[in-house]
């Protein structure tokens, strides 16, 4: 079975549009196929909680952050990809490159999961009383 790999580009505009969600996903796949099951791991123990506190800051301050969260996570996506991962020359020399649409439909699914966590959050707040008036 072929390797297939997502570039650091891939990365970067796959968590532009798609979320910190995207990000995890896209870097997990990667050290996967890189066979880097420590760097997996790794990647999900760090990131996981950042992106629960990602949720609360974009849920608590939501004009204000929620753009240049999945900016800043797309610059940090691509550099990780960059400096962990393969560059684009060798990926092609030793896997091949994922498909465009591949990226676009996780980008997608992931970022309707960010949507109605999102939402699930803002419900359970608005629910048990907690308003932005309250901090």
């Amino acid at each position: 079975m072929e390797k297939t790999l997502y570039t650091s580009r891939q990365i970067f505009w796959g968590t532009l549009f798609g979320g910190p969600i995207t990000l995890i996903y896209l870097l997990v796949q990667n050290f996967r196929v890189l066979e880097k099951p420590k760097d997996a791991q790794k990647t999900l123990n760090i990131a996981l909680p950042i992106t629960l506190a990602l949720l609360l800051l974009v849920v608590i301050i939501p004009m204000r952050i929620s753009s240049p969260v999945f900016i800043a996570c797309a610059v940090a996506g691509e550099g990780i990809a960059r400096n962990k991962q393969f560059q684009k020359s060798a990926i092609l020399e030793e896997c091949s490159l994922q498909p465009t649409w591949k990226v676009v439909l996780v980008a997608s699914a992931c970022l309707l999961a960010w949507g109605v966590t999102c939402f699930l959050a803002i419900f359970f707040l608005e629910i048990t009383g907690f308003t932005i008036e309250a901090i």
